[in-house]
C-alpha cells in the first residue's frame, strides 16, 4: 500500500512490531517524498522514497519507485531470495523512472533516492540508493546502517586516500550535498544492502528517513525522541514538533520530510 496523501501519520501493528509513518509537505509548495508498506502477520515491507526533478517530476520518480519496489511480492518468497529480489526491485526502478519522458518526448530528468526495509521472522533486510537513511537503535546505542551517497563522501575518501589535496576538497565541498547514486541514473553506481539479516531483538527500533529530518536534528536528538516514547506515533509527532519549532525559529525554509520508525515486540 503506497499512501498517497500529502501529510500524514498512519500506524500499523502485527505480532512482531509496532510501526508509524509520517509524512510532511513542510514549507515546500509540492511534495516530492513517497512512502509505502505492506504488513503480513508476522513480517514488514517498507520503502521510502526522496523525488528529485521538481514537483512532476520528482513526485513521479518516488511514486513509481514505491509502486515498483511493493510489487516485487518479497514478503511471499523464501527468505533466502529477498535480498537479490529487492536488488531486482531497484534496478527496475532504476529502469522505470530512466525512461520517464516529458509532453514532448524529451527526457524528464528526474530520480529518487530509496531506502527500503524487510523485517522477516524478526531479521531485517535492507537496501538503499542516495541518502535517504536507515537506523537502528538498540540499547542506547543508535547506529546508521547505510551510507549516504553523496559527493561529500567521495571527496573524503579521495582525501584520506591522498588522490586530491585539502586545497581541492574544500573548493569543492560547495557540491557537498549532491548525490553521486540514485534511482533514475539509468545505472546505479552505488547500492547498498545487506549481505546477511540483521537478527531483531524485543525493544529494537528500526527507523527510515529522508533528509528532511536528519538535515534538521543531529543524531543525538533524533535518539532521544526514539528511545523517550514506547508508542511509534508519539515519538514521530514529538520528532515533528521539534523540527517544525527549529525551522520556524530559524527562519528557514522546512524540506519535505517522512519518517517510518518500526518497535519490535
Amino acid at each position: 500500500m503506497q499512501i498517497r496523501k500529502d501529510n500524514y501519520l498512519d500506524y500499523e501493528e502485527n505480532s512482531c512490531f509496532k510501526a508509524a509513518m509520517f509524512s510532511t509537505v513542510g514549507g515546500r509548495a509540492n511534495q516530492q517524498d513517497s512512502a509505502g508498506l505492506t504488513i503480513n502477520d508476522g513480517d514488514g515491507l517498507f520503502v521510502v522514497c526522496d523525488g528529485m526533478g521538481g514537483h512532476k517530476g520528482g513526485k513521479a520518480a518516488s511514486s513509481a519507485a514505491v509502486d515498483r519496489l511493493l510489487a516485487t511480492n518479497v514478503l511471499g518468497i523464501p527468505e533466502e531470495q529477498i535480498n537479490t529480489v529487492l536488488l531486482e526491485g531497484l534496478r527496475k526502478a532504476d529502469s522505470d523512472v530512466a525512461s520517464f519522458r516529458d509532453e514532448d518526448g524529451s527526457p524528464l530528468n528526474c530520480g529518487t533516492t530509496a531506502a527500503v526495509v524487510v523485517i522477516r521472522n524478526k531479521r531485517l533486510y535492507w537496501i538503499s540508493a542516495g541518502d535517504s537513511r536507515i537506523y537502528i537503535y538498540r540499547n542506547g546505542e543508535f547506529v546508521q546502517i547505510t551510507n549516504d551517497h553523496i559527493y561529500a563522501v567521495a571527496l573524503r575518501e579521495n582525501m584520506r586516500a591522498g588522490q586530491i589535496t585539502k586545497e581541492y576538497f574544500d573548493d569543492h565541498s560547495v557540491n557537498a550535498d549532491a548525490l553521486i547514486s540514485f534511482v533514475g541514473m539509468n545505472g546505479m553506481p552505488l547500492v547498498d544492502r545487506s549481505v546477511h539479516p540483521v537478527g531483531l531483538r524485543k525493544d529494537d527500533i528500526v527507523l527510515i528517513m529522508t533528509d528532511g529530518l536528519y538535515k534538521n536534528l543531529p543524531d543525538s536528538m533524533i535518539k532521544k525522541y526514539i528511545e523517550n516514547f514506547v508508542d511509534p506515533s508519539d515519538s514521530l509527532r514529538a520528532l515533528e514538533q521539534k523540527v517544525n519549532k527549529l525551522t520556524s525559529e530559524d527562519k528557514t525554509v522546512r524540506d519535505n520530510m517522512t519518517v517510518v520508525l518500526i518497535r519490535i515486540k
